[in-house]
């Protein structure tokens, strides 16, 4: 049956990215795909169920492709709780700006991935932007994220076969994904003002377009400033030329 898988670029957070897909290798065949109306193949919109309605077209090897990633679920919820007490920060949504993909064919085995790149001596890419974020909770009414954005770092994207995505940071870099300021808001005392390190990394499960984010704190692969850490919500990813329409991705 066929396998399909969806790919981004996770963790929001702001920059320009750029990715690549590679494939080859029969055993763990992961080739990106568009999902697009019309055609037999699919009954849904993120060609994730057997049916009419909708069929996939194999993203030109070589070529260049915008990826975007958007939040589907309400809230994407951060969670943890030190000394007991626990703390949430949620966000409304969650993008990859101007990111880019590609497919590649390399090497003797199959996978799917995506680096950070250093233009200038910068590095950038693979960056996800999460927006609308605030704390919950009781704690909401003392206590704000600054800004209201959260931004990661550079990430690097794995993908495994049992439909898996990861973002993590490259070999070398440290574990941090990202960092934010949670402040009292004007004319409140909140005790838990201070700055917290995200690090880690960041499984999601992929079921064509959709990526869903489920990680209990117990199993320490987030941390919050060395906090167990949980991770919950749901997104879609998508691809497209650059100015063109984009439309849901999924890997085969």
């Amino acid at each position: 049956m066929r396998r399909l898988m969806a790919m981004v670029a996770l963790m929001a957070l702001c920059g320009t990215a750029y990715g690549a897909i590679s494939a080859a290798s029969a055993s763990a065949a992961a080739t990106a795909w568009t999902c697009l109306s019309g055609g037999t193949g699919f009954g849904d919109a993120d060609c994730s169920t057997a049916g009419t309605g909708f069929h996939d077209e194999e993203i030109t090897p070589g070529t260049s492709t915008g990826f975007g990633i958007k939040a589907t679920s309400a809230t994407q919820v951060l969670k943890w709780a030190p000394f007991g007490a626990a703390i949430e920060v949620i966000a409304t949504g969650v993008e990859c700006v101007e990111c880019m993909i590609e497919n590649t064919l390399a090497g003797a085995e199959m996978e799917v991935k995506g680096e950070p790149v250093t233009v200038l001596g910068v590095e950038t890419g693979e960056m996800l932007r999460y927006s609308g974020v605030t704390v919950g909770g009781a704690l909401g009414v003392k206590c704000e994220v600054k800004g209201g954005v959260i931004k990661t770092n550079p990430l690097k994207i794995t993908t495994n076969a049992t439909n898996e995505l990861t973002f993590e940071r490259p070999a070398g870099k440290g574990v941090i994904l990202a960092e934010f300021e949670i402040a009292a808001k004007a004319g409140k005392a909140c005790n838990v003002a201070g700055l917290y390190k995200l690090e880690g990394k960041a499984p999601g499960a992929l079921a064509g377009a959709v990526l869903t984010f489920n990680i209990p704190a117990a199993s320490a692969v987030l941390k919050v400033s060395g906090e167990n850490a949980s991770l919950t919500g749901t997104t879609t990813v998508s691809a497209g030329v650059t100015g063109a329409g984009q439309q849901p991705i999924v890997l085969t």
